[in-house]
């Protein structure tokens, strides 16, 4: 992570952050995501970042060949875990061949 002057955040200075740094910082990546995905409107609500929503469009704009049609999005918080979880697997599994078991979308 970045602090708001640009520089890389080490772990021990995540633990320093107040949660109003915390969740800015959430948001300037997921914007940078964001841009990236092409899309010109910032995202204001840092909460967006903690559904699967973004990141089932993250992953279908990322990946556009491959088949996403056994997620839906929800509001259920156990759903959405097992929807993320669903991404990370596939990362793992499909597209870069590497375990990424200690990564977990609960």
């Amino acid at each position: 992570m970045s602090d708001e002057d640009g520089q890389m955040v080490d772990s021990q200075e995540m633990e320093d952050l107040s949660e109003e740094q915390i969740v800015a910082t959430i948001l300037d990546l997921g914007n940078q995501i964001w841009g990236n995905m092409g899309f010109e409107d910032p995202i204001q609500d840092a909460s967006v970042f903690f559904r699967d929503q973004f990141y089932m469009q993250f992953f279908m704009s990322a990946f556009p060949d491959s088949d996403f049609s056994q997620l839906v999005e929800t509001d259920d918080e156990d759903v959405m875990g097992d929807n993320i979880q669903a991404l990370i697997d596939m990362l793992s599994q499909k597209i870069l061949m590497y375990d990424l078991e200690h990564i977990k979308g609960d």
